[in-house]
């Protein structure tokens, strides 16, 4: 008479067998998330980078004339003269993390978010005598990482340069 079952020897294969290939879908699992952890945090800076760029384009090309910083200086804020008498001065600065827009008696607009940390703002004036003015920007946006995860560790320097209109 033959008995139906298993051994010993082959129920601890089978469990060491499942065992393996359930550590390995884990393993493969955590990878895929802190991926997408990853690139959240490399869309949310980039994005912010990308609005404020834009932002600065517009103000800087609309403008009549660059007040500060002075021609050939760089400085942590940049104010110019609107075409819009109503919203003259329109300064840009950093205040506590935020990149910010003063237009004229108005309350500042951050332009980035709570995710996200701004410093190094710098403003060089690079206009030339007769020219309409030539403004060159850098900033650095790094993702808030308050839990110290590695996958959220991300900061991206932008640069530009942009003209005036006139």
């Amino acid at each position: 008479m033959k008995q139906r079952g298993f051994t010993l020897i082959e129920l601890l294969l089978y469990i060491g067998l499942a065992g393996a290939i359930l550590l390995a879908v884990s393993i493969f699992l955590s990878i895929i998330l802190a991926s997408q952890v990853k690139n959240r945090a490399i869309n949310e800076v980039e994005q912010q980078g990308r609005q404020i760029i834009l932002l600065l384009e517009q103000a800087i090309s609309d403008a009549q004339a660059i007040n500060s910083p002075a021609t050939g200086v760089s400085a942590p804020s940049l104010s110019i003269t609107s075409i819009e008498p109503l919203v003259n001065p329109v300064v840009f600065n950093l205040s506590g993390g935020k990149i910010r827009i003063i237009e004229g008696a108005n309350s500042p607009v951050e332009l980035n978010s709570n995710q996200v940390i701004a410093s190094a703002l710098s403003f060089v004036n690079l206009s030339r005598p007769a020219t309409a003015g030539l403004v060159r920007f850098s900033f650095t946006l790094q993702y808030l990482n308050d839990n110290n995860r590695q996958e959220l560790n991300y900061a991206k320097t932008f640069y530009g340069s942009l003209n005036l209109k006139k």
